[in-house]
């Protein structure tokens, strides 16, 4: 609102200052190298006026440039990540780990680390079976409070597969704690007590649970 008032006075004070110059016309001389130029004094405002919004425009583009040159790229690389992820996604749900391993990488470039970006690598680690990659990628998850949850899950998953109970509880307890209110982070913990309760490879011939992803 206050912008339209502004522009409607600005475009009221041009108006009089026309017609004033119209109605008081006169003659205006320049020289310039030694050349004498004429013209109306109408003229001469309008040729002023255009060189002095020609300068505002320029010194705005300087000033302003950068800034809008860096949102642009900011922007183009959101857009190419945003493609890439949804390629990442698919992927990793068709089971091509190499792919979903790529796209995380390609991420990580044009943004930083992403919460995705972790997420996809974490997978793309389990579906090849590189328990090591998919341990560090998890544990890279904890710091982002949108993964972290995902990463404690991942994490106690990997613990209890390799027999270290107490680790896989505090893993577990952990998630539970982030969201106490979450039915499916309670049942989690619950399957890490139970699978935690049962006997190891060391006490019986059998192979030790190992938790759903």
């Amino acid at each position: 609102m206050r912008r339209l008032i502004s522009i409607l006075i600005v475009a009221g004070l041009a108006a009089a200052a026309a017609i004033w110059l119209v109605n008081h016309d006169g003659m205006v001389l320049l020289e310039i190298a030694g050349y004498e130029v004429r013209m109306r004094a109408v003229v001469a405002a309008v040729l002023l006026l255009l060189v002095f919004t020609g300068l505002y425009t320029f010194i705005r583009l300087i000033v302003r440039g950068p800034a809008k040159l860096s949102a642009y790229f900011a922007a183009r690389r959101a857009r190419t990540a945003y493609h890439a992820l949804t390629k990442g996604l698919i992927a990793a749900a068709a089971g091509e780990a190499g792919e979903a391993e790529h796209v995380a990488h390609q991420v990580e470039k044009l943004l930083g680390t992403q919460p995705l970006s972790l997420l996809l690598k974490a997978e793309a680690a389990r579906l090849i079976g590189d328990e090591v990659r998919e341990e560090a990628a998890s544990k890279a998850m904890l710091a982002q409070p949108d993964t972290e949850f995902l990463g404690l899950h991942n994490l106690a998953r990997l613990a209890l597969k390799r027999g270290s109970k107490e680790e896989a509880m505090a893993y577990a307890s952990r998630a539970c704690a982030l969201k106490p209110k979450s039915v499916s982070a309670s049942e989690f913990l619950s399957q890490v007590q139970a699978a935690c309760a049962e006997p190891t490879m060391g006490e019986t011939a059998g192979r030790p649970t190992e938790l759903t992803s």
